[in-house]
Order: C-alpha cells, then structure tokens, then sequence
C-alpha cells in the first residue's frame, strides 16, 4: 500500500506526486482541478477586466494587513508590478519613490527589488521631462505581458464555470 508521504531526514513530510494519479494511471480529481489553472495565453480578456483583477489583487494584498501580523506576507516585486500595470491603464506615471511606498516595505527593501525587476527588464526608468530630478518607473513591454498572460490565465481560472 503507498503512504501518503516521504519522510526525508530532516523530518519534514513531502507529498508523494503519484497520489495525483489514481491506481489505474487516470489523473486524480485533484490533478484535473490544478489543470484548470493553466495558462490560456490565447484567451482574449478585455483590458479594463484585466486592470480590475489587478487592482483588485493588488487592495487584497493590503487589506491582510486588517487581519495577519505584520510582515508576515511578503512580495514586493509583485505589489510594485501590479501598482504599475493599474497606474499605467489610468495614465498615472509613478515616482520611484512611489513606487516604493506601494510596495509596503521599507524603501531599501523597495529599491532592491527596483534593481531586481529592472534587471529581469520588467520595469524601467523615464525621466521626467519637466523636472531632472525625477525619475518615473514604468512597466517594459515584456514586463506588461507577463502580467497581462498571467491575469487572463487567472480570470479563466477563477471564472464560474458555464454549464
């Protein structure tokens, strides 16, 4: 009889991935379930619905707040990309500094995960045409694709399901 588990020696418990196929080589319900979340690239998703998923996972991520400790939920590169993609449907330009508060971490923090996306060419740099000390921050073409396959791939996912 197979276990569910794998106890390796540090003690920690690992999910055995054959238990998401059935006995008889069929995938499992679990395994059919995960496959509904894969990407649709092709899937067409009017762009103001892809903004409100957006914009809408991006007040989730701060409402936790309300409810968890924190610093207990971490992931400012994805704050700071979903800023930028709702910022820049509403045709705002966003100052790094700004850029850095949304991301709800302390601004070194916020920095390096600037270098960090600007390296991965997801984000880049504009200056501002009326004032040189400032810097904007802008979703790159592949960093505004990336986000807008994976928001078409979700929505389709979390769509209720048509009988």
């Amino acid at each position: 009889m197979k276990t569910p588990t794998n106890k390796r020696e540090d003690g920690v418990h690992v999910v055995r991935l054959e238990l998401l196929l059935r006995q008889d080589g069929q995938e499992s319900p679990l395994l059919s379930r995960l496959s509904e979340f894969e990407p649709d690239i092709d899937a067409r998703v009017p762009k103001t619905q892809l903004v409100e998923l957006a914009c809408r996972l991006y007040k989730s991520r701060r409402m936790r707040s309300r409810f968890f400790a924190d610093g207990l939920f971490g992931e400012p590169a994805w704050d700071m990309l979903l800023t930028l993609f709702c910022a820049q449907y509403e045709g705002e330009q966003l100052s790094v500094s700004s850029l850095c508060y949304s991301a709800d971490v302390p601004t070194t923090t916020a920095l390096r995960w600037c270098r960090v996306l600007e390296d991965k060419k997801m984000i880049h740099r504009r200056k501002d045409d009326n004032d040189a000390r400032r810097t904007y921050l802008v979703l790159s073409p592949k960093g505004h694709k990336a986000i807008s396959d994976y928001l078409a791939s979700i929505h389709h996912g979390l769509a209720p399901k048509r009988s």
